[in-house]
């Protein structure tokens, strides 16, 4: 049988002629009927975020809200996810700390008000509370076990989303209305967990500041981050090829006009990406390329008000 992940990669044709491979996996792509959002705001471009003011009082409220480990657990088991045994393709280095350095603390919280300055928290606590429940069964995974996770949706209608070097985690409301499932939600949060984990921002072509977020970490590690992050959404019990599903959104919504240009211009082209993706799957996530359980619960909260 074909590769339910691999397959999505053809020679001959570009990103929209792309099969989601969903059939050999015996998946179904969710609807959700919602697919687009009112515009409020200007694009999150790199102007807009190199331009805000900080936002310290959002910054604030943010640091306060602390990660509930039970109610990720209770969530985790009430969408029936089993947690897998997977590895990451590269291991990672045996030094890498568990808590963070205050390097990456200092930057992350600058960072993060200045992202806040451009885009404010979605005014929706139980949009909010879903987001955090899900990043935390996916955060659960993760080695670097004393970051204070933290996840936050934002008020924008551009398609981007952020882990920053102290732990914080956004996605933009135009980037979640385009998700399909929880698997896909996931799988979002999943890879910019798997960037902060891996201290991307302390490595090359990264720079730990407001213009570096503008920039982003570099190919290698965006490539890098996208294969842990089908890894630890694995690991959650979520389906390691939901990102490539996500791509191909991204990609469709571009096409109709959507905002999506701090993504592109801080990361490698989205069919470098999933070719990458594709040429390292193992055994082990191909077979957890299967729809959760948990993948409707979605549904409940798409469409939602700001």
């Amino acid at each position: 049988m074909a590769s339910a992940i691999s397959e999505r990669v053809h020679v001959d044709t570009g990103l929209a002629a792309l099969s989601t491979g969903r059939e050999a996996s015996g998946n179904v792509v969710l609807t959700s009927g919602t697919r687009g959002v009112a515009k409020r705001q200007k694009p999150l471009t790199a102007e807009l975020l190199l331009s805000a003011t900080p936002n310290q009082s959002e910054l604030s409220r943010l640091l306060q809200s602390l990660p509930d480990p039970q109610a990720a657990l209770d969530f985790a088991a009430a969408g029936q996810l089993q947690t897998r045994p997977l590895r990451y393709l590269t291991p990672l280095p045996e030094s890498l700390p568990s808590q963070l350095l205050p390097e990456e603390l200092a930057a992350g919280q600058e960072m993060a008000a200045q992202l806040l300055g451009a885009s404010r928290p979605v005014r929706n606590f139980a949009l909010q509370q879903y987001v955090s429940k899900v990043g935390n069964i996916v955060a659960a995974g993760a080695e670097r076990r004393e970051v204070p996770w933290r996840f936050v949706l934002l008020d924008s209608t551009s398609i981007v989303s952020f882990g920053l070097p102290n732990g914080i985690v956004g996605v933009t409301r135009g980037l979640f209305d385009l998700l399909d499932s929880e698997d896909d939600l996931a799988a979002v949060l999943a890879r910019e967990i798997a960037q902060v984990q891996r201290q991307h921002w302390l490595g090359r072509g990264a720079t730990l500041s407001v213009p570096g977020l503008a920039r982003g970490v570099g190919s290698a590690a965006v490539l890098e981050a996208d294969h842990d992050g089908l890894v630890l959404a694995g690991r959650a019990g979520y389906d390691t090829s939901a990102l490539l599903t996500v791509f191909e959104d991204i990609e469709e919504a571009v096409r109709k006009g959507r905002d999506a240009s701090l993504l592109l211009a801080t990361t490698p082209p989205l069919p470098e990406r999933i070719a990458a993706v594709a040429a390292q799957v193992t055994a082990d996530m191909e077979r957890a390329a299967l729809t959760s359980p948990a993948a409707p619960r979605i549904r409940t909260f798409k469409g939602s008000s700001p």
